[in-house]
Parts: C-alpha cells; sequence; structure tokens
C-alpha cells in the first residue's frame, strides 16, 4: 500500500473539475465540486449505452451527471458516456485512466520518480470480456498491463498469504463503493504453492456505496421536508446537492467507523441576502440503518443462491474474507455469522485486501512463478 502525498493510504475513485477547468483526482467526496464531479464509474465503464439501459436509468438517479450515447457516431465502441453540467463529456475509460495514472504517479513519486514498467490490474469477478478489455485499456494509457486478476481471488491470495495457508474454500463477499459480489474460491495444493479457482460468483448492481450514499441523501431530504414544512426544491437543494452529499458521507463514516447512536447534520438550507442559514438535524443510528435493509436482505440472498450454484453447504466453507468499505456495517457481520456459523476472518483489513493481493500477484510475475496462482474470469 502506498501512501498518497495527501497522508492517506486509500483513494477515492473520485475526479473532479474546477471552475478553471483543472482536473481533481481522488479528492473525498466532501471535498469535490459536486456538479462537476464523476463518482461511480465502475459501474459505467465497459457499459453499452444501448444493452445496458436499464441499469443506466438507475444509476442516473444517484449520480450529479448525464449519462449520454458515445460522443461521436466514428467511435468503434457503444460505450455511454458522460456530460457534466459545464457540457465537458467523458469516456468512463478516460475518467478511469485519470484515477490509474494518479496511483502510478504517487507511486512513481515513492520510488524516487521512478515508474514501474508493468501493472496488474483487479476486477471484479463478473466483469465480462468488455469490461475488462475497458478498463485493461484505461491502465494501459499509462503502463503496460501484463495481467488481470479477478478481486475475490487477490483477496483470497492476501489471506493465504497473511495466514501461511496453502489450501482452504473461502467465501469472499465484496461490498464495496462500485460493485457488490461474492464469490466461493477454492485454493488447493499445487506444485508451487496454493492453486486458486472460482466455483461460483455471483453480484448484483444496487447493492454498492453509490446506492447507500443515495438512501441516506433521500433520508436527509425527507428529514428536511419534516422539519421544515417546505418542499426540498423551495430550499434549493436537492440528492446532488454537494452539502447533501458532503453531510450524508460523512454521517456514513461516523455511523461505519463507532458504535455512535446519532449524528448531527448541518445544512445550509437557503441564502437570504448572501448569508447562508443553518438547519441542525439529529439523524439517528436506527434511520441510517433502516436505509440499509433492502441491501442487508440481497446480501443474504446473494449468498445463498452463490452458495448453491457452488452445490455446497455454508459448514463446507473454512473462512469468510469481507472486502470493501461497506463489509465494516455490523448488520453484514451478523448476517455472515447466521448463514455461514462462524465470523468472518479478522486476518484481513477490507479496504486492503485486494489491492495487496494484486501486489503478490504482481511480486510473482517479476520472479517469473507466474505458475502459482491460476485463476478464472
Amino acid at each position: 500500500m502506498i501512501e498518497l502525498s495527501d497522508r492517506k493510504i486509500c483513494m477515492p475513485s473520485v475526479v473532479s473539475f474546477d471552475q478553471n477547468g483543472k482536473t481533481i483526482v481522488g479528492a473525498h467526496p466532501k471535498d469535490a465540486i459536486s456538479d462537476k464531479t464523476v463518482i461511480g464509474i465502475k459501474r459505467l465503464i465497459g457499459r453499452s449505452y444501448d444493452e445496458d439501459a436499464m441499469e443506466l436509468q438507475k444509476l442516473k438517479k444517484m449520480i450529479p451527471y448525464e449519462i449520454i450515447p458515445p460522443d461521436s457516431e466514428e467511435e468503434e465502441e457503444e460505450e455511454a458516456w458522460i456530460k457534466l453540467t459545464n457540457g465537458k463529456k467523458y469516456s468512463p475509460a478516460y475518467i478511469a485512466s485519470l484515477i490509474i495514472g494518479r496511483l502510478i504517479d504517487e507511486t512513481a513519486k515513492c520510488r524516487g520518480n521512478t515508474y514501474a514498467s508493468h501493472a496488474v490490474i483487479a476486477v471484479p469477478p463478473f466483469f465480462d470480456q468488455d469490461r475488462t478489455f475497458a478498463l485493461r485499456g484505461a491502465a494501459e494509457r499509462h503502463s503496460p498491463c501484463v495481467d488481470v486478476i479477478d478481486e475475490s481471488l487477490a483477496a483470497s491470495l492476501y489471506y493465504l498469504t497473511k495466514t501461511n495457508r496453502q489450501k482452504g474454500c473461502f467465501a469472499v463477499i465484496d461490498l464495496g463503493g462500485g460493485s457488490f459480489d461474492i464469490s466461493i474460491v477454492n485454493a488447493s495444493n499445487g506444485l508451487s504453492g496454493p492453486d486458486m479457482k472460482t466455483i461460483a460468483t455471483k453480484h448484483v448492481d444496487s447493492v454498492t456505496g453509490v446506492d447507500l450514499d443515495h438512501a441516506i441523501m433521500e433520508l436527509l431530504l425527507r428529514r428536511l421536508e419534516q422539519e421544515t414544512g417546505e418542499k426540498i426544491h423551495k430550499l434549493g437543494l436537492s440528492a446532488h446537492s454537494s452539502v447533501v452529499r458532503r453531510e450524508a458521507e460523512r454521517a456514513k463514516i461516523e455511523f461505519f467507523s463507532s458504535s455512535a447512536l446519532h449524528s448531527r447534520i448541518n445544512l445550509a438550507v437557503r441564502c437570504v441576502q448572501g448569508i447562508s442559514e443553518q438547519l441542525e438535524i439529529c439523524l439517528e443510528r436506527s434511520e441510517f440503518e433502516d436505509s440499509m435493509k433492502e441491501a442487508i436482505l440481497k446480501v443474504k440472498d446473494l449468498c445463498w443462491i452463490c452458495l448453491k450454484e457452488a452445490n455446497m453447504k455454508p459448514k463446507q466453507v473454512d473462512e469468510i474474507i469481507l472486502v470493501g468499505g461497506m463489509s465494516r456495517v455490523p448488520r453484514v457481520w451478523e448476517i455472515v455469522e447466521e448463514i455461514f456459523g462462524k465470523r468472518p476472518s479478522e486476518e484481513v483489513n477490507p479496504d486492503e485486501a485486494v489491492a495487496l493481493g494484486a501486489a503478490i500477484k504482481a511480486n510473482l510475475i517479476a520472479n517469473k512463478n507466474e505458475n502459482l496462482v491460476s485463476y478464472s474470469l
């Protein structure tokens, strides 16, 4: 894991454009300029504007930018593009390349401005050939991509390395900002180490950090209407307002990282003669957890569906590996324990497992031990 120039290890997949056209990559959502900010790009990359129309319609409600057809008829791919409020148009692959480029630049700074010669990219296990190709292309704008590894296998590889194990059957449950999936991974003894294969994988698009952020923002807006007795449009706020997004993000982090029973939200609801009027709302943890009920039920359903596809019973799974920020929600841990009869592993940091697994894979390739891990996409 590389410490970034702002002293942080994890970088949000966020790209903003300021008034002067300057590109800001990796700014925290609370610092971003909402109507000129791109979030949730993983949900869009490699998506066809026509073939994925239903998924794009759902996503449109939650993001502060437009989703449009390819910018030119000359475009060979059918990938949906985005359009910001300033009229600028971008392909998702271009936005992804900006994020990957920032990471590569930061890595070089840590190595005396020496750039890595190649890259290993981790992708969600449900990505098809088109989406994987699009992400690989985004990486190759900066560095040759020597390998693509399934995120669930990367997390499993890191777990095996850290615990010094050679085999086992793992359920990898990934609840991240742009995807939710569960994979059953089997690791057996190979000639030179664990040989890993994905037995089954299932995903759903509507349970991600983007969806949760939107649910919290809608909750805040409903509470505002109750508190003020006015319709939201009269207050000059919407689900895409930067102030609402900032406070929703802050409340989410507070509930994720502590056992706090409530979070105090401060919103500038209107301007009178240039002076912002502040309104304080107390958001209860119970309300926050209620906003996640649908997501939690889908976690439960998807676990059972994946086990059925793998033709396995819960007790046959040796370890549960949780990945992604949303996996920290206490109710997720409870659901997983109810299904599998054991608590998820505490050996793995949900934010770091995939990156470190990809780094281990890169090290194996660099040392010419490429056959240590076999994988499927």
